[in-house]
């Protein structure tokens, strides 16, 4: 399924809840297994879009408590429902599969058991209906079939918005809504006998109502359904009149009650005409039989094991014609022969004057000129390349947003605003306060948070995207004002905490961090949104390895190429619905994923953990015919990523790589490895300011590992901490001096 959905929070599940695996995903949401204390249940999540159609949530905790009241075996209805997760818990069926997937398994299902799934699911739906239920979205994957043929019917509780969902149909899958449910109004009993009838057509024939990759625009233009002897040609032609009526476009010509069609399925099954026993019930009988009724049908008998066809109804079994009809027959024949032969008598003897009978001008046959056809011809070309056009607009639409969806992701909202102008009327506007809106709420999110932080370094931290990636007119003044405004309310605030600690002590350095490793930080920032690092005042041989890392991070799409042209299977974990995806393709922007449902997307490289990228530049390495280039790329590109250990790891295990190529990764690996000492250094900074040992003393312990014995610059640090740790010393004890002496003057 075509399709990238967006969960609310897809990434989480309501506590308690292990996913087994996802049953299927669309417009609406998720529906997965799951393991809740060892027990097996179905979760369904609702997607964020549907959240925001109105009304939505009311009438699913509506629904989800009136569908409580409904008792059927046939039903798979809510057991629990989550309201602060808005999730929906159901019992689990593990012996049954989706209509969809047995027809995708087996192909096109014979009458019998098609007839008899239709007719458990309309008794089903027939028992909701009592309680004032409709489904609405009669779809192949919303019904579930075990092998003995038996039928649930799933997602009954969620009201569908119908306008909504044939606007997202995707391309893939057959359209099922009823056309006159195109206004968007509720779900009714009619609209769910014509899913009925897309049911029917889809277990047959394996198409929909509308025809292959139809949209919204198809319902407003459905005229009559489809013929079955056009599409398969051994169906029995009762089968074919039934569909014909369940899929009929004005909802009046349909079976007004699910007795109805219940009674019409039970009639085709039995070889009659659907409505047959209807219209014997309104005619008398005629006082003779002109001929014997037609033999019903004889489908054929399942083999053990396999669906059957469901319990044959009484019609089925005749009963032997007497030999009255006979008589009559005899007697009504021997009447009109006496009948005709007085007839014969009385023109013999009289001759009436002969009536001329005008016989008139035959009416002429009408004939269409070469110009009209000429005329008809052009314009149904003229609707067809219309349609096209409109397609075509449609995916490209489709296409822009999941680009602005990206580029949302990465905050990118200056290029986000760029590719909305691409969009006109509604969809543009509300694609431009939506990005408006966000760019809002990042700004309230960081003027919130800049009080609580101690460093300069922080607030520089956190004010990063605004100051890089935004882009919009005004943020990097913004984000500057508000850094200037920090970095004095920081000075003002160590000033005061100096004044109170009393007589002034020698100051202490910072923690010695040598340049590379800001400078690595900034350019691996710059390179992970795409831009082109700004140059630094750097040594020649840290310029050097700045810019080989750039420049082998710009290939790592050839890596990834070029593992694929190997057959090397690459698997990613997919940010946004958690789900283990194949990599197809990659450019310099985006990773192409494919879905184990055959849904694909297109994810910006920077949306995915550096860990997930990380592993993906390894398995790259697994391809044949890797040359030590190819792996100074996946160096490089796991630096970028912010994965120091593996990269160090590759380049130990790499026996090809050039000196100075090995000398720069190096290089680059020691300021990548660095980094996780400054979350600690940092912290013994701020402790140093509120005069606390702690932090001091568990950098000094890191610092004591084996693993950072031979890291440049850590005999410095060391140095640092213990120059620290007495300055706090001082510090507190001339503090306590200071209040002793208080009460005594």
């Amino acid at each position: 399924m075509a399709s990238s959905i967006r969960s609310s929070d897809p990434g989480r599940l309501p506590a308690g809840f292990a996913a087994v695996d996802t049953i299927d995903t669309n417009a609406m949401g998720r529906r997965l297994r799951a393991r809740k204390d060892g027990r097996a249940m179905r979760l369904w999540l609702p997607s964020s879009e549907v959240l925001e159609v109105p009304h939505f949530l009311q009438n699913l905790e509506q629904r989800v408590r009136v569908a409580g009241a409904v008792r059927h075996p046939g039903l798979v209805l809510p057991s629990q429902y989550l309201a602060a997760e808005r999730a929906l818990v159901s019992a689990d069926a593990p012996d049954h599969e989706p209509l969809n997937a047995l027809i995708a398994r087996q192909g096109c299902l014979a009458p019998s058991p098609a007839l008899a799934i239709a007719r458990q699911v309309a008794t089903a739906l027939d028992e909701a209906a009592k309680q004032g239920i409709h489904h609405g979205w009669l779809r192949t994957e919303a019904v579930l079939v075990d092998r003995a043929g038996r039928a649930l019917v799933d997602d009954l509780a969620p009201a569908k918005p119908l306008r909504w969902l044939a606007e997202r149909q995707p391309r893939d899958q057959h359209l099922v809504i009823a056309p006159e449910r195109l206004d968007g109004t509720s779900p009714d009993r009619s609209g769910d006998i014509f899913g009925i009838g897309a049911l029917l057509l889809a277990m047959l024939t394996d198409s929909g109502p509308y025809g292959a990759g139809a949209g919204a625009g198809a319902m407003g233009r459905y005229m009559r359904p489809p013929v079955l002897s056009q599409l398969r040609g051994d169906l029995p032609r009762v089968v074919d009149q039934l569909v014909q009526r369940l899929l009929d476009p004005d909802p009046g010509m349909r079976p007004t009650t699910w007795a109805e069609v219940i009674e019409d399925i039970d009639a085709v099954i039995a070889g009659q005409e659907p409505g047959s026993s209807r219209r014997r019930q309104r005619t008398p009988a005629p006082p003779q039989a002109a001929a014997a009724p037609p033999p019903p049908i004889r489908f054929p008998t399942p083999a053990p094991g396999s669906m059957g066809a469901g319990p044959v109804p009484a019609a089925r079994r005749r009963q032997r014609n007497s030999g009255g009809p006979l008589v009559i027959i005899l007697v009504v024949a021997a009447v009109l022969v006496v009948a005709v032969v007085a007839l014969v008598a009385m023109g013999g003897r009289s001759k009436g004057p002969e009536i001329p009978v005008d016989q008139g001008e035959k009416a002429p046959v009408p004939v269409v000129s070469a110009d009209r056809t000429a005329e008809i011809r052009s314009q149904f070309d003229k609707k067809k390349a219309e349609e096209e056009a409109r397609k075509a607009a449609a995916m490209k639409r489709l296409e822009r947003i999941k680009e602005i969806d990206n580029l949302l992701v990465g905050e990118r909202f200056q290029a986000a605003l760029d590719a909305a102008t691409q969009l006109d009327g509604e969809a543009r506007s509300a694609l431009e306060e939506r990005i408006r809106s966000g760019r809002e709420r990042r700004r309230g999110e960081l003027e919130a948070q800049l009080p609580g932080l101690a460093t300069v370094d922080e607030a520089a931290q956190v004010l990063a995207p605004a100051l890089t990636t935004w882009g919009t007119p005004g943020d990097r003044e913004w984000a500057q004002g508000l850094l200037a405004a920090a970095r004095t309310r920081i000075a003002a605030a160590e000033e005061a905490r100096r004044k109170a600690a009393g007589p002034k002590l020698p100051p202490i350095p910072a923690v010695p961090l040598r340049a590379l490793v800001r400078a690595d930080q900034a350019a691996d920032r710059a390179l992970a949104v795409g831009r082109k690092p700004e140059a630094a005042e750097l040594p020649a041989d840290q310029l050097r390895a700045l810019a080989l890392k750039q420049s082998l991070w710009a290939r790592r799409d050839r890596l990834v190429g070029k593992a694929l042209a190997a057959k090397v299977r690459l698997r990613i974990t997919h940010p946004t619905t958690r789900e283990l995806c194949d990599v197809a393709k990659a450019d310099g922007r985006f990773l192409d994923l494919a879905a184990a449902n055959g849904s694909t997307s297109s994810v910006g490289w920077a949306t995915f953990p550096g860990a997930t990228l990380a592993r993906l530049f390894a398995d790259c390495l697994n391809a044949s015919g890797i040359t030590a280039d190819d792996t100074a790329v996946a160096v490089a590109s796991m630096l970028v990523v912010g994965d120091p250990t593996l990269a160090r790891a590759t380049i130990r295990r790499a026996k090809d790589l050039a000196p100075e190529v090995r000398a720069d990764l190096d290089l680059l690996g020691v300021a990548g490895q660095r980094r996780a000492l400054q979350p600690r250094c940092e912290a013994a900074e701020s402790a140093l300011r509120a005069d606390q040992a702690g932090p001091i003393e568990e950098l000094a312990a890191e610092l004591g590992k084996a693993e950072w014995k031979d890291l440049p610059g850590t005999a410095e640090e060391r140095a640092w901490c213990e120059a620290a740790h007495e300055t706090v010393r001082l510090r507190t004890a001339a503090a306590a001096a200071a209040a002793t002496a208080a009460p005594a003057q």
